[in-house]
């Protein structure tokens, strides 16, 4: 995993900014097929975004999940995304 985190912050050809950045994205990305590269950065952020709700950091939950997304569109409809998106808008709605 430290191995793809780090990759993580190494600029390449792939168009998503680094965990931590600001910068907003599109709701939803261009169809086309996603690269191996892209897929384990996307896992990577999945993991991240579990690791947050598990600390009820919840919008960097969601964060990390809209930028998984972005990298990896057909990973967002694995059920496990579904219940942590669900657990971060709980938590959320909570404050």
């Amino acid at each position: 995993v430290a191995f793809i985190l780090y990759g993580l912050s190494e600029p390449d050809h792939v168009s998503a900014p680094a965990p931590g950045s600001t910068e907003q994205f599109p709701m939803e990305p261009a169809p086309r097929e996603r690269t191996p590269l892209e897929r384990e950065r996307a896992a990577a952020y999945r993991t991240l975004a579990s690791h947050a709700c598990e600390d009820a950091e919840w919008k960097k939950c969601l964060d990390d999940l809209d930028r998984a997304r972005w990298l990896d569109p057909e990973g967002d409809r694995d059920p496990k995304v579904d219940a942590l998106r669900a657990e971060a808008a709980r938590g959320l709605g909570a404050k």
